[in-house]
């Protein structure tokens, strides 16, 4: 949540405009407007998959679980640093 244009709630959402969610920790940066993903969140890929566990400066990076919509499949593991949108392309290639 943002008040005179400064940052005071750490928790939030952000909404892509595909459709994709994260629900997390904010992390004030002077590079984003909104901050950054930073700590423990939760990033869906509509009709993909959620992956729950650790940001760092706006990625995916260290211990964190995947687990796809529409079947039984998952796996968890510790993260090397990916973007948002490369993540995407790899779990979109899994189903």
């Amino acid at each position: 949540m943002w008040k005179q244009d400064q940052m005071c709630d750490k928790e939030g959402i952000y909404s892509f405009k595909n459709g994709n969610e994260y629900r997390g920790h904010f992390c004030p940066s002077n590079l984003a407007m909104y901050g950054v993903f930073e700590g423990s969140g939760t990033f869906k890929i509509v009709e993909v998959c959620i992956y729950s566990g650790q940001f760092k400066s706006g990625m995916i990076c260290g211990q964190g679980r995947v687990d796809f919509i529409n079947s039984n499949k998952s796996f968890e593991g510790i993260w090397n640093p990916v973007s948002l949108e490369s993540f995407e392309q790899m779990m979109r290639l899994q189903i």
